[in-house]
């Protein structure tokens, strides 16, 4: 009997351990398995802390009422950086002086529009953003539009008759007018846009003999001349294109020669040759010519550089005679565009080509 009681010692012995072994085999195991998983995943504590500062998070999930939550501030406007509103009240010359989003008023910079809103109370101008100026933007082919003028400054000729765009500012041609005006024929500042049934029009044209016909245009809030008014077949405030190239008796163009249009007149205008002898000639006058009929306008050329051009040559005058161009925005058009006058040089020629004389 204690024969038998020892065989079944034996087998309890080895059973127990057997369990152990495979216990101690089966905890390899587990550990060999958990060596092949991301350890990231076997503690959430960890997980949390470890890729918290690497995910994006959605600002609309934070306490918005946590202290240590920075918010943002409704009352900054986040284009206020560009604009320049350090130097408004400084003093100025031109709207370019004083940087982005301000222009020049009275000589001292000033805040200017950012958007159409901001023209509200100035009638038939938009804001040019490129200019923060209010503009009439419709007339003239929209000339001052943010695309055609988007440095410079928007410009009335005389009479506001028609609006131009200068690239680059100056006092002379652009004036430090108020927001909503521009200067005119460099003079005086103006509404940049007329106003329907004001009669500012025949006081901008009162030098001219019918004046009582000019009247605010309501499509391109410009001033033009009412063709049913009296004196109607007679155009005032007459536009003149003239082109033409100056060369010698050699066919050689001639740079730097004055070309002086309507002289000793208050019209007076002049210019000169360029590298290539071109001149071309911009004019605007308000006594009447004749619709449809050809203009007749003098230019006097004068050679006053001296040998710069390759001699010394006289003076000659020259009787434009421009055509008439039919159109419909302004009757009142002229252009010559093929001029092409030769001077001589001094002592080649015993007549200085004087018609008149």
């Amino acid at each position: 009997m204690f024969k038998h009681f020892y065989r079944l010692m034996v087998v309890a012995l080895a059973a127990l351990f057997v369990t152990l072994t495979m216990a101690c085999a089966g905890g390899r195991v587990i550990n060999n398995d958990l060596d092949t998983v991301d350890h990231g995943v076997a503690d959430e504590d960890v997980f949390d802390e470890d890729i918290a500062d690497s995910v994006d998070m959605d600002v609309s999930d934070l306490d918005v009422n946590d202290p240590d939550v920075v918010k943002p501030d409704d009352d900054i406007d986040a284009d206020s950086s560009a604009c320049d509103n350090g130097n408004i009240g400084k003093n100025c010359k031109t709207d370019n002086e004083c940087g982005s989003c301000l222009i020049c008023v009275n000589a001292k910079c000033a805040e200017g529009c950012q958007s159409d809103a901001d023209c509200l109370n100035y009638a038939g101008t938009k804001c040019n953003r490129a200019l923060s100026r209010c503009l009439n933007t419709t007339a003239t082919d929209s000339a001052c539009g943010e695309t055609k003028c988007s440095s410079g400054c928007c410009y009335g000729t005389k009479g506001f008759l028609s609006i131009k765009c200068l690239s680059t500012a100056t006092l002379q041609t652009c004036g430090i007018c108020k927001q909503g005006e521009i200067y005119m024929d460099g003079k005086q500042c103006v509404p940049s846009a007329c106003k329907v049934g004001e009669s500012k029009c025949q006081t901008y044209n009162a030098t001219v003999p019918n004046s009582q016909c000019f009247s605010c245009d309501e499509e391109t809030f410009l001033c033009q001349s009412d063709p049913n008014c009296a004196g109607a077949d007679v155009c005032e405030g007459c536009e003149f294109g003239i082109q033409g190239t100056v060369m010698n008796a050699q066919g050689d163009t001639l740079t730097g020669i004055e070309v002086v249009a309507y002289a000793g007149t208050s019209f007076e205008t002049s210019v000169r040759t360029g590298a290539t002898g071109i001149f071309k000639l911009d004019l605007q006058s308000n006594y009447g010519c004749d619709i449809g009929e050809p203009e007749t306008i003098p230019l006097i050329f004068n050679d006053t550089d001296g040998v710069a051009n390759g001699g010394n040559f006289e003076s000659k005058q020259v009787d434009a005679v421009l055509p008439w161009t039919e159109s419909l925005v302004n009757p009142c058009t002229y252009q010559k565009m093929d001029l092409v006058i030769a001077l001589d040089e001094v002592g080649n020629n015993d007549d200085i080509l004087f018609p008149d004389e």
